[in-house]
């Protein structure tokens, strides 16, 4: 794949991205069985504005992963390891069909994130990406991308 080819790709995909993420924020409510009033609608911004707004703005964190600064938690066990090394924050599984993350106390309404994701070693059915309002490990959201560039919104209810 060219880097051009590859920079609309990427392009196309922060795109849906972010306004997944806004959508999901709760400032866009998926449609309800009965719409609201047309002079309601109107008054709110469209996802791709409010999109433009917060990317205008400054941005409230920044992590290049360059120390462990307790920004993120780091852990070790049977099947997984999260841990900084070489300014970036590793997610290692060592066993099928388990999800590993490393959380933070960071909190946000609306949100842009940017992260890079990438494949060191091991089988090439895998995902990473970002979890979001994270309520407990039954209760969350999360969006993906695969080794084979195929990505996800998910809401993971009640387990």
């Amino acid at each position: 794949m060219s880097a051009r080819m590859s920079s609309r790709w990427l392009a196309r995909l922060l795109s849906c991205t972010l306004v997944a993420a806004i959508l999901l924020s709760g400032i866009y409510p998926f449609p309800a069985a009965h719409a609201a009033p047309p002079d309601r609608l109107a008054a709110q911004a469209s996802p791709l504005d409010r999109a433009a707004q917060i990317a205008d703005g400054d941005p409230d964190f920044v992590d290049d992963f360059s120390a462990d600064d307790d920004a993120w938690e780091t852990s070790y066990d049977s099947d997984t390891a999260v841990y900084y090394k070489a300014g970036a924050l590793h997610i290692s599984i060592d066993a099928d069909n388990v999800l590993a993350w490393s959380s933070s106390d960071l909190s946000a309404a609306d949100f842009l994130a940017g992260v890079e994701v990438s494949h060191a070693a091991g089988p090439l059915v895998n995902e990473g990406g970002l979890i979001f309002r994270y309520v407990d490990s039954d209760n969350f959201y999360v969006f993906s991308v695969s080794s084979d560039g195929y990505f996800v919104v998910k809401k993971l209810e009640e387990g």
